[in-house]
């Protein structure tokens, strides 16, 4: 998947609960991504906000559809159980 499209999905399907290469702040309940020297990490944050769960990838490409996969599950999992994010 490519950069642009990502976005579009992500605006298309109104999906919240992300960090677009940002540094992981200890915000809870989000799925991140970020570059990391010649690398692309993916990251989600438990309810403490601690990054869990982070994988590595060669390629953007890579990254980005395992970014688009875990915010679209987040998203799912956070509107069929809305208390048990908060």
């Amino acid at each position: 998947m490519k950069y642009e499209e990502a976005k579009k999905i992500i605006q298309e399907k109104n999906l919240t609960h992300y960090k677009w290469f940002e540094d992981p702040n200890y915000e809870p309940n989000v799925v991140g991504i970020n570059k990391n020297g010649d690398e692309y990490e993916v990251y989600v944050t438990s309810e403490r906000g601690t990054p869990s769960g982070i994988k590595q990838f060669k390629t953007e490409e890579e990254a980005l559809d395992n970014f688009i996969s875990r915010v679209e599950s987040l998203n799912r999992l956070i509107k069929k159980r809305p208390n048990s994010f908060w």
